[in-house]
């Protein structure tokens, strides 16, 4: 009986459905929707396509894109890796550009262009090359069209294909950081369970023995004109004298009569049989925290079969929308100290029609963490939205919205890639008429949307375990977690209540009680700068520079820090102002201030931190939450929350985050290992020691510490810097900054000023071992970094400062000669200069990432390099392009806290860029000669 009804509700909805999508605006019809006519579009004789569109965004830059579809999804198990190799060989091998286009630093000022200008990148279902050039310069941009027409006739060679298997090799090194292992294991599962994609367990095997014949007949079969596409965007001078010029270029490539034609393997996938996959990898001495990982894959046949017509666009969208409030349910249900809780929900999409949910929990809450996951999803179909939902739905789809600027070359290029790549439709007006559509929508509407979008059942199931060693094997077949799935499915369930969001931060009452203390103006800075000192001793300094940015910074900061207390306790220090923001600030606990800051403009919170030598607070919104960020910052001095629960929690989520980092800690604990050898304390440990230090830390000294180190608003400068009214925000700073206690008269640390610091003489070699890190983890190739660590005799010399940027910029751009020119089997190499404020000395570095045979060789070419630039043996267009980096330019951007923290001189942006754009070889080579002297010298290694 219950099935009839189902059967009979299901009808009427769909009915209801018909009758909402005919009353909202007519969209079209449901066959392949026609190309918006703004953008030119042709089809040449041999099958090349090209799209160009004119935005006129205000950007320098017109943006071209070469798309050719072949992908990670159209390899087999014997061309593993195949289109990857082919971008990377693209850069190599094209006939006119024998030097390798991204080293070539004469071609790239002549043509006005950065290396980021030139870039590719290989997906499931195409690759793409990126050649952005100026506006103003025709030439660069023929250079880009050459180069596009080059990539259809690449001279491949052994020799050449031989010379990339290194960088591959290191490439996936770097990418899967210390967990090599999961990083083929995830692979595995997708393969297993998708047609599309390919198992990399045996990557390295066939990268050192696949046949250099093997990729060119690939690159033959593939990079043919009717699989490629070129995309222009931007704004075009002369748009249809562009339009002549790619037909003159494009259309002398030779197509192919009889194209071997692809199978979808999306199809397979959608009308094969369900799958369920099972691993068990070996138990892991080094694991942490037991786990068991499922995915859930619920078909969705419609993302491809509706792609080329408005009900497919209207799917996306809802998807997209419907995806954010799932995630908040899930994130919901996974609030609550020490749950194991965790499942996120991703939108079918055209390269995987399918929604994913992906679990994590522990060994033994397997079933009841995908019986949550299976409720909310049913609860959310049977009962639809509540009102505050919907509202939160609406925004989340108003910030979808936002993302498609059609005044932007970037969402033009996104939307035109997609139509060539996927067909996804682009009829005209795409953005406006979806955006009149959903804002039509009402909730009872949505919600009857709901039953058609939520499977019951998922088709696709992955499980995987992972445990300790000695541990008892947990084993999960399919039958047993389909039931777990069916049973939940058929319970009788109420809709789910959701948590009450906290009104306020502080009451009515309490913020009454907050009197506006008074304060001295101590005038204005040399650069326009408000000083002010409250009453209770807080420095404020407002900073209205003119800004783009509508948010409002904020930055707190105390010279006292973990320095401050014994050695012993040195973990409970810079660990403390995590576990108070795991804790919470009064009334509430961290999961309540998530609720309340969901709906700000500062919805990351606020961030407190404890450095070695500095305590601080970090926060910024807009002008309307700026109240609220004040009682927040108020409340992290005032009233931190202390709690046994959230302690321990806090202990857990630190050994998750060490165990699956979003990041690899191989850098940070070679780095970490270089500070120990030469007594740099002046950066708190990261990696591996800084886990190791949450074994020696307190909660009771951390929150001592924590109280001691935030207790006196006399050791605090606060700097505010936007685009805001002065008599407008100083009323609030003076309320709740000037409220800010001070407990203790005198001053505790027992070390304020850092102790005399030698280096030891150069040369120095050192090798160092993962084994004395003590770390969890193998690695496969060989960290080496080249420095040059020296005093400096004038602190506040920042035109030395400069130069010694300069010259640490220019060396990361030469370095890349190792690579591109050296031919050595590298992916990561970078170079740079940095000044340590708390140390007093400058430090210059050479890293790199190699495979052992090539470490001597490596470290002999480093230091000709080096020679090389202290010779001047560099040419003046490379000066120039580093000179006109963002980021060089932008060097004094924190020159309000470099003064009142340091007490360093204000440099105006002008002075230093005309400093910069002075600069000649002669400086880059006499200060080499200065600091990069024999007794300067460190080498470092760590395998």
């Amino acid at each position: 009986m219950k099935r009839i009804i189902k059967l009979v509700l299901f009808a009427l909805m769909q009915i209801t459905s018909n009758n909402i999508i005919g009353a909202s605006p007519q969209l079209g019809p449901v066959d392949s929707l026609a190309l918006d006519p703004s953008i030119i579009y042709g089809r040449l004789p041999n099958g090349f396509t090209y799209y160009i569109k004119s935005v006129k965004d205000g950007g320098d830059r017109i943006n071209m894109r070469l798309y050719v579809k072949v992908g990670s999804s159209h390899q087999n198990n014997d061309e593993l890796n195949f289109p990857h190799a082919l971008e990377h060989l693209a850069f190599k091998c094209a006939q006119d550009f024998p030097n390798n286009l991204l080293n070539d630093p004469l071609l790239l000022a002549r043509l006005g262009l950065a290396q980021k200008d030139i870039f590719g990148q290989t997906q499931y279902f195409s690759t793409w090359y990126s050649f952005n050039v100026p506006i103003a310069n025709p030439d660069a941009m023929d250079t880009g069209l050459l180069w596009f027409e080059n990539i259809s006739d690449l001279r491949l060679t052994k020799e050449i294909i031989d010379q990339e298997r290194g960088p591959l090799r290191q490439e996936t090194v770097f990418r899967a950081g210390t967990d090599l292992k999961g990083h083929f294991r995830r692979k595995q599962i997708r393969a297993e369970l998708f047609p599309c994609q390919s198992d990399y367990s045996d990557f390295f095997g066939h990268n050192q023995n696949f046949s250099a014949d093997s990729l060119i007949q690939f690159y033959k079969k593939w990079y043919r004109p009717d699989r490629m596409g070129l995309i222009v965007v931007g704004d075009i001078p002369d748009v249809h004298a562009l339009e002549q010029r790619i037909k003159t270029r494009f259309s002398k490539i030779k197509g192919d009569p009889y194209p071997p034609q692809w199978e979808d393997c999306r199809l397979t996938y959608l009308e094969g049989s369900n799958s369920f996959i099972a691993l068990n990898p070996e138990p892991d001495e080094n694991r942490k925290l037991e786990e068991v990982e499922l995915q859930l894959y619920f078909r969705d046949p419609k993302t491809i079969t509706e792609h080329n017509n408005w009900n497919g666009l209207r799917r996306r969208l809802i998807w997209n929308v419907l995806n954010k409030i799932i995630n908040i349910r899930f994130t919901e249900e996974g609030r609550g100290y020490n749950k194991t809780f965790y499942a996120l929900g991703s939108s079918p999409d055209p390269i995987m029609p399918a929604y994913k949910v992906v679990i994590k929990t522990g060994v033994d809450q397997a079933e009841k963490t995908t019986r949550q996951v299976i409720r909310t999803l049913q609860s959310i179909k049977r009962f639809g939205l509540g009102e505050e939902e919907w509202n939160l739905a609406q925004k989340e789809y108003w910030k979808i919205q936002e993302q498609m600027d059609t005044l932007d070359s970037n969402y033009w290029m996104q939307q035109i890639g997609d139509y060539f790549t996927h067909g996804v439709a682009l009829p005209k007006n795409k953005a406006t008429v979806l955006q009149q559509w959903f804002s039509k929508f009402s909730l009872k509407e949505f919600n009857v949307l709901l039953e058609q979008y939520i499977s019951d059942v998922p088709s696709d199931i992955a499980v995987t375990v992972l445990q300790q060693s000695g541990d008892v094997p947990v084993h999960h077949r399919e039958t047993e977690v389909r039931n777990w799935i069916m049973q939940t499915i058929g319970e009788d369930m109420e809709p789910i209540e959701l948590p009450k969001t906290p009104a306020r931060l502080i009451t009515k009452k309490e913020t009454s009680t907050l009197e506006k203390v008074r304060y001295t103006d101590m005038g204005t800075t040399d650069w326009g700068a408000r000083k002010f000192m409250l009453a209770n001793g807080t420095k404020v300094v407002l900073d209205t520079s003119p800004s783009n940015d509508p948010r409002i910074q904020l930055h707190g900061f105390s010279p006292k820090g973990a320095a401050c207390f014994p050695k012993t306790d040195k973990f409970s220090a810079i660990n403390a102002a995590n576990i108070v923001k795991n804790a919470g600030v009064g009334d509430y606990d961290k999961f309540a201030l998530e609720r309340f800051l969901s709906g700000t403009s500062f919805w990351q919170g606020v961030h407190p931190y404890i450095d070695y030598r500095e305590t601080g607070i970090r926060a910024d919104a807009e002008l309307e939450d700026l109240e609220n960020m004040l009682q927040l910052v108020f409340l992290y001095f005032t009233d931190p929350r202390m709690d046994r629960e959230a302690f321990e929690d806090w202990h857990t989520q630190e050994k998750k985050r060490f165990q699956d980092p979003t990041y690899s800690p191989l850098s940070l604990d070679f780095f970490e290992s270089i500070k120990e050898y030469v007594e740099d304390p002046s950066i708190i440990p990261q990696g591996t020691r800084r886990f190791q230090g949450i074994f020696g830390t307190d909660m009771y000294k951390a929150y001592r510490i924590y109280r001691q180190l935030y207790g006196n608003a006399r050791d605090y400068t606060f700097i505010v810097s936007g685009n805001f009214p002065i008599r407008k925000v100083l009323p609030l700073l003076q309320k709740y900054l000037g409220n800010l206690p001070n407990q203790n008269s005198g001053d505790t640390c027992i070390s304020r000023h850092p102790v005399a610091h030698t280096l030891p003489k150069g040369p120095v070699y050192k090798k160092f071992y993962v084994s004395e890190m003590s770390a969890a983890y193998k690695m496969k190739s060989v960290k080496y970094s080249l420095r040059y660590m020296a005093k400096l005799n004038d602190p506040m010399d920042w035109k030395e400062q400069l130069r010694m940027e300069t010259l640490g910029y220019l060396m990361n751009y030469r370095i890349k000669e190792l690579r591109f020119l050296k031919n050595a089997s590298l992916y990561i190499m970078n170079a740079g200069a940095t000044y340590n404020r708390e140390l007093m000395q400058y430090e210059f570095r050479m890293s790199l990432d190699c495979i052992p045979e090539e470490l001597e060789m490596l470290q002999k070419m480093c230091k000709e390099m080096v020679e090389e630039v202290k010779k001047g043996q560099f040419a003046h267009e490379i000066l120039d392009n580093v000179v006109d980096k963002p980021g060089l330019l932008n060097i004094p951007r924190s020159t309000n806290y470099h003064h009142f923290r340091y007490n360093e001189p204000y440099v105006s942006p002008l002075e230093v860029e005309q400093f910069l754009r002075s600069l000649s070889i002669r400086d880059i080579q006499e200060v080499a000669r200065k600091y990069l002297k024999e007794e300067h010298l460190f080498e470092f290694t760590y395998q």
